[in-house]
């Protein structure tokens, strides 16, 4: 089995994204699952098309983005990737996307293919936090889990698709009084979801 993490690199005048140094401390190998990583700009169509890009060279059975949501008080995976952009914030290439559908003849919401109320509960039973979330905004996160959904769709590829956002770590929390964890807990959530993953194949 392969798993494909994605994450983001730091974006909103950030140095860091907790999403990567989460990532950055994954192993190669969860038991006999191989963990395949790669850094996706934050940006909205480049980010989609260096995802599509890796699926093709890596044929991964799971890919899971992992992004970085600061004011979340634990890690939550996404239930639903909605079919709108609409943030001021512009993207790291200086995009902003305001009120926009991200396909037109796309449905209004795509749900994640990743079972997580099984991942979650996963994650609580040893000790873990994690939650589910009905909201992965509308920011470059929403369009990367909106449009790989639609994708694998259209094209019937055999993978599963989530996405998991990640609260701020203690360095960025300091100065803007976030809930935070250290990116060591969340690299180990990242671990068990994996983990447990490969346990129902």
């Amino acid at each position: 089995m392969k798993v494909l993490v994605t994450c983001f690199d730091a974006f909103g005048g950030e140095t860091i994204n907790s999403a990567q140094k989460a990532v950055d401390l994954l192993p190669s190998r969860v038991r006999f699952t191989r963990i395949i990583t790669a850094q996706i700009p934050t940006k909205y169509d480049a980010s989609v098309e260096i995802i599509k890009r890796l699926l093709e060279v890596h044929s991964p059975d799971v890919l899971l983005m992992v992004g970085q949501a600061a004011g979340r008080t634990q890690p939550e995976l996404e239930r639903i990737g909605i079919n709108w952009d609409s943030a001021s914030t512009a993207d790291n290439g200086g995009d902003i996307h305001l009120n926009q559908k991200i396909c037109e003849d796309g449905p209004d919401g795509l749900f994640t293919t990743l079972p997580v109320e099984k991942l979650a509960a996963a994650c609580r039973e040893n000790g873990l936090p994690c939650n589910i979330s009905y909201s992965a905004g509308t920011f470059v996160c929403n369009h990367v889990l909106y449009s790989i959904l639609y994708y694998v769709g259209e094209n019937h590829l055999p993978l599963k698709v989530g996405f998991l956002h990640l609260p701020a770590t203690m360095e960025q929390a300091l100065t803007k009084k976030y809930p935070f964890m250290e990116p060591q807990t969340a690299a180990a959530v990242i671990k068990l979801l994996v983990s447990t993953l490969t346990n129902q194949e």
